[in-house]
């Protein structure tokens, strides 16, 4: 009987700590009340379960909690919040690579090969208005620019093209003096002309050729431009006026090729040089009418 009273106390005395296991798990699932009040709904606004009669009180959420709750999270400098350091969503990163920035408009520091080729134009029609020899005076150029335009490309540098366009301007202009002295023969348009197959062969000597269609553009440049030079040097001047306005144009339209391709010569370059061609030629045009 000793035995059977020993066995009856253990499982009791099992069972009743099994139960207190089973509460203590049922607190550790429920919100506890705020620290220091038992009885008195949570500030937080979540319901609360009272510990004793299981009833659940819905709470209200107290005004400087609801003002917290609502207020906007605000980014650091870094993208953190400084509430919690968490970096906000990816909200305001879409919304700034959302915004677009106007585009900045043209002015004279980024158009300065157009500004630098005005004083240019300008004297290039005084010359005109001023002497009858417009053949005489700008065939030569067409030649020149030619010439250039190889130079950059047997070199290698597109940058190149200012310092031939100063060099064969004196070369041109040299041609035209001893032209005036009698001390040349031949026109200045002929000289330049023929100025252009030294170059042509240095490209050539260079292995410039490996980029066939480069190449086979500048050399169909050097030919068609120097045939137009020859042109205004055989024919009537009031022609080769006019064939001069032509080739002047016709080099402003390779100016723009070479501008768009950004091949051989620098973009600044073909802008300037575009910018003289196209409105010496049109003024070269209404000078031969």
């Amino acid at each position: 009987m000793l035995l059977v009273g020993a066995l009856d106390t253990d499982v009791e005395s099992a069972q009743i700590t099994a139960e207190a296991n089973l509460e203590n798990l049922i607190k550790r699932g429920r919100p506890h009340p705020p620290a220091g009040d038992s009885g008195r709904p949570s500030s937080t606004g979540t319901p609360y379960h009272h510990p004793n009669t299981g009833a659940t009180t819905p709470t209200q959420p107290q005004a400087g909690a609801a003002a917290t709750i609502s207020a906007p999270l605000r980014r650091k400098p870094d993208g953190r919040t400084p509430q919690t350091g968490q970096h906000v969503g990816c909200a305001g990163t879409i919304g700034a690579m959302t915004q677009t920035t106007p585009p900045r408009r043209a002015t004279v520091a980024n158009r300065w090969p157009t500004t630098l080729a005005l004083p240019i134009i300008a004297g290039a029609i005084t010359l005109i208005a001023l002497l009858d020899r417009e053949a005489e005076l700008f065939g030569p150029s067409i030649a020149t620019m030619a010439g250039i335009y190889l130079t950059a490309y047997a070199h290698g540098r597109p940058s190149t093209a200012w310092l031939a366009f100063i060099v064969l301007s004196l070369v041109v202009t040299a041609l035209h003096l001893l032209a005036r002295t009698d001390l040349l023969p031949a026109d200045p348009g002929i000289g330049m002309t023929v100025a252009l197959v030294p170059l042509w062969i240095w490209a050539v000597a260079r292995r410039r050729f490996t980029d066939i269609n480069t190449f086979s553009v500048q050399t169909a440049g050097m030919i068609g431009f120097g045939a137009i030079t020859l042109l205004c040097a055989t024919v009537q001047p009031r022609l080769g006026a006019a064939l001069a306005g032509v080739g002047f144009l016709a080099h402003g339209i390779w100016d723009a090729y070479h501008f768009k391709a950004n091949k051989v010569v620098n973009r600044p370059w073909s802008e300037f040089c575009a910018v003289i061609d196209l409105a010496v030629g049109v003024a070269l045009l209404v000078a031969a009418a």
